[in-house]
């Protein structure tokens, strides 16, 4: 992994980027993408999204200070925390 995550990711742990420019830039990071919706929007990842395991699952946002709350608020509705 690259200095951006100093001793690299957790097993298990999946990444989503929300259009190909993240995706490049964090490929180009060292960090591998799992995830890219076919709208660079956050209603196409929410859309793509996969359902938390039973119990719930965990997810991490590194975003903006100016996005919009969609993805945060989506994925709790369905059970993300």
């Amino acid at each position: 992994m690259a200095d951006a995550v100093p001793g690299g990711l957790p097993q298990g742990v999946r990444v989503a980027a929300i259009g190909p420019g993240t995706r490049d830039r964090a490929e180009a990071l060292g960090i591998g993408v799992d995830l890219v919706p076919d709208r660079s929007v956050a209603e196409g990842l929410v859309d793509v999204f996969p359902s938390p395991p039973a119990g719930g699952g965990r997810v991490v946002l590194a975003r903006a200070e100016v996005a919009r709350s969609v993805l945060p608020q989506q994925l709790a509705a369905r059970g993300w925390r």
